[in-house]
């Protein structure tokens, strides 16, 4: 059954809100420039280099510098291309809420807020957030792996920590036009807060630093030094006693997805994305009567790409 028997009484029936979740703040994540340029790359790219999914490689290209030589000198030895391949394989992931017949129709109507009327939809909208949640997930568990670091283990984040990881970013050239994402969880805002603020004098009385003091509700923080954008996420890798956060700039990851094939008998509410990356269908239940079960299934996979575009922030969880 998918629903609590006390909702669907046939004496009371209570009306509906969507109930408070810290997941709440991977919708402004998701939605932040770095991620969406990650994810239109997949959109746009994906489906023109092959397969509906991206292979990419990286080729060290611009970073020579020329060698004096004499004319009539022997011929200069050719500089190799050394590329790096990235190949992300898309696995299936699927989530599915069952919904009695009696309970859609009892609970017709009684959605408020943000809910919709019928909850079947509360259902099917659902299905974005749970793709959203996804993707961020596995792009914040590359953060483990990456090649450069911020941050101390066993210690505190500070903000010089944040910040030098952030210059680093800059100096490895890293940091494209849509800037820097960067994720930890609240105890790492918290000792970065509780250390900038105490710093005093020009740095604590920053227009930066005040947006410490006015944390929105979305769980993004601010924006710092120019280009770096701070979330406060439940998701964060750990490793250890340690949270492991992430600095992304948009060529640190490569997501891949893949059209999902559906059967005739299947109902489709909704396809989504590059290519109908995401379906939501709702089908009578196999297994249980008069039961509608509506499915959430894409194709995803992420990858970390070029090692100079992610920065792990190192600090310890409690």
């Amino acid at each position: 059954m998918a629903l609590s028997g006390a909702l669907t009484s046939t004496v009371t029936l209570n009306a509906l809100r969507r109930a408070i979740t810290s997941a709440s703040k991977n919708k402004a994540a998701i939605a932040d420039p770095v991620m969406a340029s990650i994810i239109q790359r997949d959109a746009v790219l994906g489906p023109v280099v092959g397969a509906l999914l991206q292979r990419m490689s990286l080729l060290d290209l611009g970073g020579g510098k020329a060698t004096a030589t004499a004319e009539g000198a022997a011929q200069l030895a050719s500089a190799a291309v050394t590329p790096t391949n990235i190949a992300p394989a898309p696995t299936r992931r699927e989530y599915a809420r069952d919904l009695l017949d009696s309970e859609r129709s009892q609970l017709a109507g009684l959605g408020m807020g943000e809910l919709p009327p019928d909850i079947l939809d509360a259902f099917v909208m659902e299905g974005v957030d749970v793709w959203g949640n996804t993707v961020l997930s596995d792009i914040l568990a590359l953060a483990t792996g990456a090649s450069y670091s911020a941050g101390t283990t066993g210690t505190a984040l500070s903000w010089a920590a944040l910040q030098n990881g952030y210059l680093d970013m800059v100096n490895r050239g890293a940091v494209g036009e849509a800037g820097v994402f960067a994720a930890v969880k609240v105890k790492g805002i918290k000792d970065v807060a509780n250390d900038v603020l105490s710093l005093g004098g020009a740095v604590q009385m920053a227009n930066q630093v005040q947006q410490f003091m006015e944390v929105g509700k979305s769980g993004y923080v601010g924006s710092f030094f120019g280009g770096l954008r701070l979330y406060m996420l439940d998701d964060v890798a750990t490793s250890g006693g340690d949270d492991v956060g992430v600095m992304l700039s948009e060529r640190g990851v490569l997501t891949a997805h893949k059209v999902i094939p559906l059967p005739e008998s299947a109902t489709v509410l909704v396809q989504a994305g590059g290519g109908n990356w995401i379906s939501r269908e709702a089908k009578r239940s196999t297994s249980l009567s008069a039961t509608t079960r509506i499915e959430t299934a894409f194709w995803t996979a992420s990858a970390a790409a070029d090692p100079a575009a992610m920065t792990k922030l190192v600090y310890v969880t409690v």
